[in-house]
């Protein structure tokens, strides 16, 4: 039950973003770092559970950029795939060759057998981060959002649409995209000029299809539409201080209203329902693929073998794919921990010189709770 926000508003960030990862506590993950050759040139956490030793979000220092969240299945079955998700995240961030919107089209009909339904359910946010020619260029008055895009668009690609040619739309391009994340009757009846700008260039995603969100993308929306049009409002009370600025933003990442009522009714579908209200979900138990509040819910987690569960896995055959380079033949056993909750937290800015601040903090690991930092200029960026 992840989430994904990001904004084009802040006149000293083209683009502001935030990510959540809700997993289990016990699929081993590697933290994010550059990659060894021969893409020393990405950075990004791993996932090490599958071979594919995919990710859920990157960036290059050539600019390419991907988020991916999950379709929210009504199974653990469903949710596994012969294909991993993280492997196309992985795939986008290499192809340096390869344009976003011909990636995507190789995408959708060589990722395996079966095109992109080869793949679990997912959302996926990619693009080439790159100036948009027709911006304005320069220093942009520090008191006024920035009402244009900046940025070259980027794709929104989905396996659950009607169609996967429907499934392809383009973000910071209003002719191809409208922001399905705004509350059109908020927006037409604010008072608030500034803040009604900031936040038609916020959008959001999380486990849902983009163009149906879930109440968690409205509120983390809302959440930093606000914020971003208080430091407008007040030049240099955020953002004046990266770091206080930084600390604010995984303030954002850390809501947690989460419907305990919902969650103690012990109702499966109600479970799931009050998931799709909270940013961060708080650890709890979960067992026989129900999440579960009647047990462990915001307990202490352990830190031993009582982590794990006889869960039976679930036995996926690796399918050999045009679209990928792995060709193990090896199955991928996925066996569901007990304990669930939001796992990592991640920011990325880009300032308007292409300088990128990646920071990135585990919330349930004791040595990366603080968040790390990591720094580079994006190679091409007024190209």
């Amino acid at each position: 039950m992840c989430i994904l926000l990001l904004s084009t508003a802040h006149p000293k960030y083209p683009l502001v973003l935030l990510s959540n990862r809700d997993e289990f506590l016990d699929r081993p993950t590697k933290a994010a770092g550059f990659w060894p050759e021969p893409d020393a040139d990405v950075i990004g956490p791993m996932d090490l559970a599958r071979e594919e030793h995919g990710t859920w979000i990157g960036v290059s220092k050539s600019g390419r950029i991907a988020i991916l969240v999950n379709f929210r299945e009504e199974t653990v079955s469903d949710a596994v795939s012969p294909i991993s998700r993280g492997a196309l995240v992985r795939h986008f961030l290499v192809a340096r060759d390869q344009s976003t919107s011909e990636w995507a089209q190789s995408a959708i009909t060589k990722a395996g057998p079966g095109g992109l339904f080869s793949v679990g359910g997912f959302s996926m946010v990619c693009g080439v981060l790159r100036r948009r020619p027709t911006a304005q260029q320069g220093d942009l008055p520090a008191s006024k959002p920035v009402d244009e895009e900046r940025l070259e668009k980027m794709a929104v690609l989905t396996n659950r649409s009607t169609s996967l040619d429907e499934g392809t739309s383009w973000l910071f391009s209003p002719d191809e995209c409208a922001n399905p994340a705004v509350d059109q009757e908020t927006e037409s009846t604010s008072e608030n000029d500034l803040y009604s700008t900031v936040r038609k260039h916020t959008y959001g995603i999380s486990n849902s299809l983009y163009t149906n969100p879930w109440p968690k993308v409205y509120k983390g929306c809302d959440l930093l539409s606000s914020l971003i049009a208080e430091d407008i409002g007040n030049p240099g009370s955020k953002t004046g201080d990266k770091e206080e600025f930084i600390s604010s933003l995984f303030d954002i990442l850390s809501t947690d209203n989460l419907p305990r009522d919902a969650l103690g009714s012990g109702n499966p579908a109600l479970v799931f329902d009050a998931l799709k209200h909270s940013i961060k979900i708080p650890v709890f138990s979960s067992t026989s693929g129900v999440l579960k509040a009647d047990e462990d819910l915001l307990s202490p987690v352990p830190t031993d073998s009582s982590m794990t569960t006889d869960e039976p896995a679930v036995v996926v055959q690796h399918v050999n794919s045009r679209f990928e380079t792995h060709t193990s033949d090896k199955p991928y056993e996925f066996r569901q921990g007990k304990y669930y909750g939001t796992r990592t937290q991640t920011l990325i800015l880009v300032d308007n010189e292409g300088h990128v601040t990646y920071a990135e903090r585990d919330l349930n690991d004791p040595l990366r709770r603080e968040h790390s930092i990591h720094e580079f200029d994006i190679e091409g960026w007024n190209e």
